[in-house]
């Protein structure tokens, strides 16, 4: 491991990575269906949601929207979209540690390490949280790599 600023090599050690057995999707969904999808998203809550992350990016060509695969099965069958692109098989490795927001280089060196083992990586950053998400083939992987990596930034 290359030399971490210590406030990086900090944070670092008090990373606890979290995950649970739910399988995500990705889907991809025209500019114009945003209105539809955040009405959907809407509607879908109360005691069903039971909290897993979900994130929606609109962006001028298009509204991708990440989340769990079985919140989008029950969507996509109550609503008429045309989806545009979808990957399935996504698994969730959340990184539980409040990041201020004047840090930065956290997430590169944990991508790099990812990428020296042949894992590609789709990260989703809250204010507050960050995840990222690998496919199932990859997830044991990913979750080693990571693991080690904190446990030796903690010694």
């Amino acid at each position: 491991m290359s030399e971490l600023e210590p406030r990086l090599r900090a944070l670092f050690a008090a990373t606890q990575l979290e995950s649970d057995a739910l399988e995500y999707t990705l889907v991809k969904l025209p500019l114009s269906k945003r209105g539809t999808v955040l009405a959907a998203l809407a509607e879908y809550g109360g005691d069903e949601y039971s909290g897993e992350p979900l994130a929606i990016m609109v962006e001028p060509q298009e509204v991708s929207v990440l989340l769990a695969s079985a919140m989008w099965r029950r969507l996509a069958a109550s609503y008429e979209f045309e989806q545009q692109g979808q990957e399935e098989g996504w698994r969730r490795l959340t990184l539980r540690v409040t990041v201020p927001l004047d840090v930065f280089g956290y997430l590169a060196p944990l991508a790099s390490l990812l990428a020296a083992a042949g894992v590609p990586l789709y990260v989703v950053s809250a204010y507050s949280t960050d995840h990222i998400f690998v496919q199932q083939a990859h997830y044991e992987t990913a979750s080693r790599v990571l693991r080690d990596f904190f446990a030796a930034c903690a010694r």
